[in-house]
């Protein structure tokens, strides 16, 4: 039986997996690391519909050993209006604030996707960015 979150919009069971049970907003298992952790989707739309602080958001997966996909939280804060900077600032901070160890390197990944996909023909990147 799935037990409701309210604090993230999360549905999860006793395994800790997540699941895409009622809409757009909720966040959702979308893999696994090579080492088992879960990875999960639809972070940056559970804070732009819902109004939890990312803050919030990313301390549930960090107690809970579960990853944000990045590629995903990037192309959802781009399709609202984003800009890079602002995208990457914002991670930096929020990760910096919930003592997350990985910071730099989560920083620096998502950089160097930007960076990539700058180097990319317009047609290789998605509608949502210019």
């Amino acid at each position: 039986m799935a037990r409701f979150n309210s604090e993230c919009g999360l549905y999860n069971n006793k395994q800790s997996e997540v699941r895409n049970v009622a809409g757009r907003n909720r966040i959702y298992k979308v893999g696994e690391t090579v080492d088992g952790k879960v990875v999960v989707g639809n972070v940056f739309a559970a804070y732009n519909s819902r109004g939890v602080p990312l803050e919030i958001i990313f301390e549930f997966l960090r107690r809970k050993d579960w990853i944000p996909c990045w590629v995903s939280f990037y192309k959802d804060a781009r399709g609202c209006g984003w800009k890079d900077e602002k995208i990457i600032t914002t991670v930096e901070q929020v990760l910096r604030d919930i003592n997350n160890p990985h910071v730099d390197e989560v920083v620096a990944r998502l950089a160097a996707y930007i960076q990539h996909l700058g180097s990319l023909p317009d047609e290789g990147r998605s509608r949502s960015q210019p």
